[in-house]
């Protein structure tokens, strides 16, 4: 019995020590496509030209971070899984939390797998006379599926808050910055150097969390037994 308690706690902590890593590479790719590789045109009604010379300037740039947002996401999806896991346990039957968690995640990814292609179809195939008001167009079509998937993120992160705060199964400090990223990410949105931010800090301390912390939530009327908890 020893034996088998022994293997479940270590499977256990393989699949939180993955999810974890995979956020914390998640954040890593995600700072370097935004720090490095997103380069936006700096005026807000640019001419033909500036359009042209912009997109062929950063053809490569836009293409790898494309590409570097399909690798992240793909991680996105080991860390989200990971942590609904464990809400979900913690949470007991209900799941109500737990899903919704996981829901607003997956509509994150889905909103920025979305824009993320944009600017890959207008340095392909924009023209170099072509009216910049299609290039704008475009790019607040994109803009807009951004700030819709950080809907997902205050969903994600307001659950973790509530689950947090009710069983304790992650540190208590991840509780607070989950409710200023919730809240951040209803006021602004990616373009905002303060929910990206907030997003970020949120990534790298729910990684770290879900790495280091000890696994045993408090026991409430929705929450399910320690001895349960150990063998999910």
């Amino acid at each position: 019995m020893a034996a088998s308690a022994g293997s479940i706690a270590s499977d256990r902590a393989r699949r939180d020590l993955l999810a974890g890593v995979s956020g914390l590479v998640f954040t890593v790719l995600y700072l370097t496509i935004l720090l490095v590789l997103t380069r936006p045109l700096a005026p807000e009604y640019p001419s033909a030209d500036q359009v042209h010379s912009y997109l062929s300037d950063n053809t490569g740039k836009i293409f790898a971070s494309a590409v570097l947002w399909g690798v992240a996401g793909l991680f996105w999806i080991l860390f989200l899984s990971g942590l609904r896991t464990i809400l979900r346990t913690a949470e007991g039957r209900t799941s109500r939390l737990s899903t919704a968690a996981f829901t607003g995640g997956i509509l994150w990814l889905a909103m920025t797998w979305t824009a993320a292609p944009v600017d890959v179809g207008l340095a392909t195939r924009l023209q170099s006379r072509t009216d910049p008001s299609l290039y704008i167009a475009l790019q607040d079509v994109a803009h807009w599926f951004v700030v819709y998937g950080f809907i997902g993120i205050a969903v994600l992160a307001g659950a973790t808050f509530l689950l947090v705060r009710r069983t304790r199964i992650l540190p208590a400090w991840l509780a607070w910055i989950s409710l200023v990223t919730a809240l951040t990410s209803l006021l602004f949105d990616l373009a905002s150097p303060v929910g990206f931010l907030m997003f970020a800090v949120w990534m790298l301390a729910t990684s770290v969390g879900l790495m280091t912390s000890p696994r045993t939530p408090q026991v409430t009327e929705e929450t399910p037994m320690a001895e349960e908890f150990a063998n999910r």
